[in-house]
């Protein structure tokens, strides 16, 4: 699964999920005319209007993304592009897709707001693991039409002070070259699949008769299901 992608799905998901704590949260909780915020000094404050405006947000899914696009090749009207060249022409953007492992990959245009928000979060999420200043971070995954990797290349070179090791799948740079670059450099972080992960735990002792641990790998980013 892609960034992109994601990024709207887990969007669409959080936006659902909100309405469903808020309506039973504050709903429950606020039973009179009003709730203020005594430190607000007039700003803020929650208005027992709040679960009933939540539930009135629009909310998609990526099959809503899916049946745009079928309908308005390539890019779909939901971007809200009044024309694809006057986009291009005013916002330097990226082409990215989906994997396309449930069907035909989807096009996604990224600009430097979606650049800028999927290097945040996947730096973010790097931070909250331990990853800091000064550590190294392979990527055993290709800078390609997917998003993934060039977020996590960016959340470690403009966000977090590290170095992005962009070796890409074994497919560019082999799994024994791979491990080769880890030993040689003192790499201390990944973020590649669980099955390329076990992979290279293999490739460590079968091909340079080695332990994997002797990496002394901080942290592992993955991604299941």
């Amino acid at each position: 699964m892609q960034i992109g992608v994601a990024l709207v799905t887990a969007v669409s998901a959080l936006a659902a999920s909100i309405k469903g704590q808020i309506d039973s949260t504050f709903t429950s909780q606020f039973k009179g005319d009003f709730a203020i915020n005594t430190g607000a000094r007039g700003f803020g404050g929650l208005s027992p209007l709040l679960a009933d405006d939540i539930n009135k947000l629009p909310t998609f899914n990526s099959e809503d993304i899916k049946n745009d696009q079928a309908a308005h090749p390539p890019f779909g009207v939901l971007p809200g592009y009044e024309g694809l060249h006057q986009h291009l022409v005013t916002t330097p953007s990226r082409l990215q897709s989906s994997g396309g492992t449930t069907g035909k990959p989807r096009f996604t245009l990224q600009g430097t707001v979606e650049n800028e928000v999927c290097a945040i979060s996947a730096a973010r999420a790097l931070w909250i693991q331990g990853a800091r200043p000064g550590d190294m971070l392979q990527i055993p995954a290709t800078n390609s039409l997917a998003a993934l990797p060039w977020a996590y290349a960016k959340a470690c070179t403009e966000y977090l002070g590290m170095l992005p090791i962009t070796t890409g799948s074994g497919v560019v740079t082999p799994t024994r070259r791979q491990l080769e670059i880890a030993f040689d450099l003192g790499v201390n972080c990944w973020m590649s699949f669980p099955e390329y992960l076990n992979r290279l735990a293999q490739g460590a002792k079968e091909e340079l008769g080695r332990d994997i641990r002797e990496l002394k790998t901080k942290l592992i980013t993955t991604f299941l299901g």
